[in-house]
């Protein structure tokens, strides 16, 4: 798998553990949470931290702002927090001003595709990907 996708998909990762859990905290909302029982979960619009994090819930996930910083995802059916995708991932480099040379969602798409391949990724079968376990 390629080393530098690696390293941006684990600091995607990092940051949504640390700006979802805040907000689940500050909303008390039990994790983990499947992504239908997100749906139902009624929150304010847009949703703000006193410590500067705004979230604005969107369907199956969030879209975490901080400081001119973004952050999406969505939930995995079983309350899953660690999935990612092309788009988010570019997204998170460009809001993240990442000095990588992975700034695009389809060449990202690719290494993960790649990833797919050799086993260290695996699909969920909807939208996010997820490193394997192996």
């Amino acid at each position: 798998m390629d080393d530098e996708l690696l390293r941006i998909i684990q600091l995607f990762q990092r940051s949504v553990e640390q700006r979802f859990g805040q907000i689940a905290s500050y909303c008390q909302i039990a994790l983990p949470v499947t992504n239908s029982e997100w749906v139902g979960i009624e929150l304010p619009h847009p949703i703000k931290l006193p410590n500067g994090v705004v979230g604005f819930k969107h369907g199956f996930g969030i879209s975490m702002c901080e400081h001119g910083t973004v952050t999406n995802f969505d939930l995995g059916d079983n309350g899953e927090i660690d999935g990612f995708n092309a788009h988010w991932l570019a997204g998170f480099v460009q809001s993240h001003q990442l000095e990588t040379h992975l700034t695009d969602a389809k060449i990202i798409q690719s290494l993960i595709d790649d990833g797919v391949s050799c086993g260290k990724i695996r699909f969920s079968g909807y939208i996010n990907y997820y490193l394997s376990n192996e």
